[in-house]
């Protein structure tokens, strides 16, 4: 699951101010202040192939969100289908338009903070020919870091709400 944060009060500081390639750590801790803020369930598509060797999953994305996503074990395509997102990442931050395509690499953690309804969609080769989301999850997906699980229980309160 994705959290989300409405900005509450004040708008947050421009784009530009945040660092250019943030850290493994600063990613972690923008997810630790999400996740104490309010729970917002973002739409989710699950689509498979026809044999269930390719799973693909779409999110939609509203307007103004942040988020952060999570780590993936394995090499997969990315398409921004629709929509506009600023997307933080261990290699730097880049501004995205759709229609844009990439891959994303095993270990690679992002945020992001969307400027349009945004839908995005990953692909990932699966082999086990799993159509479970949960299970496909946990195949797929890293488990959260101590350091992650450590800021989430320190967290006193949503650091984006004013």
């Amino acid at each position: 699951m994705i959290h989300e944060c409405e900005l509450i009060g004040e708008t947050p500081p421009p784009i530009a101010l945040l660092p250019h390639v943030p850290s493994r750590q600063q990613i972690e801790s923008l997810a630790a202040a999400i996740a104490r803020c309010p729970k917002r369930e973002f739409p989710v598509r699950h689509i498979f192939l026809d044999d269930n060797t390719v799973y693909g999953r779409e999110i939609t994305i509203p307007d103004d969100s942040v988020l952060v996503g999570k780590v993936h074990r394995y090499k997969h395509f990315n398409i921004l289908v629709k929509g506009e997102i600023t997307v933080w990442t261990e290699r730097g931050m880049k501004r995205l338009r759709a229609p844009f395509a990439f891959v994303s690499y095993p270990g690679t953690m992002r945020a992001g903070w969307t400027h349009a309804d945004t839908i995005w969609t990953t692909f990932h080769l699966n082999p086990t020919h799993c159509t479970d989301p949960a299970k496909l999850e946990e195949l797929l997906v890293e488990p959260p870091s101590d350091e992650l699980i450590k800021l989430v229980k320190e967290q006193p309160s949503c650091l984006l709400q004013s």
